[in-house]
């Protein structure tokens, strides 16, 4: 009998990346073959509207979010 291989692929944000933190363990724990693209894009979205919200709360002008395009 023929054993088909699948290789799971994974593709995410880097904000996304702590949510799946535990299935990377399991995955290296049992030894599971697997590919996973973390897109760097240099800031959690949630961070950037927390920051925002408490700026706001506190009469201080928001920073400037960051330049996603430019290349470092």
């Amino acid at each position: 009998m023929a054993v088909c291989w699948r290789l799971p692929i994974r593709v995410l944000g880097n904000d996304d990346f702590p949510t799946v933190n535990t299935a990377v363990w399991t995955a290296a724990h049992y030894q599971i073959p697997c590919l996973i693209v973390v897109r760097n894009n240099r800031s959690f979205s949630n961070d950037e509207l927390h920051q925002e919200r408490v700026a706001k709360e506190r009469s201080r002008p928001p920073e400037k979010p960051l330049d996603r395009h430019a290349h470092r």
